[in-house]
């Protein structure tokens, strides 16, 4: 509705499953068959298009709340990233980002471009928290076909290490 007589075109696992479909749809895209380009993270990465000169990321802050010590360089890449696909060609571009948290420092960095603020911010976050380069980080899975069992046993397990680590 808001953009009448305006093709857009969605790009995502779900509407192109070959590179068969993505290469159709992008040249839709490429060709001006389509406008708007509306698609998942997969959109950030690789593409040239002169003709864009607006890109627009929704939820950008959302993998900051992904329990990972790297959380923050990920949406730091991705935004600098996506914002590398606006103002390509002779038109200069614009980037519009929708955050609730506005004050992260990956989100202010990525913001201003600045790779030098972002890195300063998050090696000193690594180091105070002992993640890498600064320590070493395992990952224990436990599986099982009862989910129930397969909790307790975790649980037990977690235990028994943070018993071995604190005696």
């Amino acid at each position: 509705k808001m953009f009448p007589g305006v093709e857009i075109i969605r790009w995502d696992r779900d509407t192109a499953k070959s590179p068969a479909e993505y290469e159709m749809l992008l040249e839709r895209f490429r060709t001006g068959g389509a406008q708007i380009l509306v698609g998942t993270q997969m959109i950030a990465k690789g593409l040239h298009f002169p003709a864009v000169t607006v890109v627009g990321v929704i939820s950008a802050d959302i993998g900051l709340s992904v329990p990972d010590c790297r959380a923050g360089e990920r949406v730091f890449q991705l935004l600098c990233q996506v914002a590398g696909r606006a103002g390509r060609g002779p038109e200069k571009g614009e980037v519009v980002v929708q955050t609730f948290q506005p004050d992260n420092y990956a989100i202010k960095a990525a913001a201003t471009q600045n790779y030098r603020q972002f890195y300063f911010e998050e090696i000193g976050y690594r180091r105070e928290q002992g993640n890498p380069p600064f320590g070493q980080l395992i990952r224990l899975m436990y599986a099982h076909t009862n989910s129930a069992f397969s909790e307790r046993e975790a649980l037990r397990m977690s235990e028994g290490l943070r018993k071995e680590r604190d005696s």
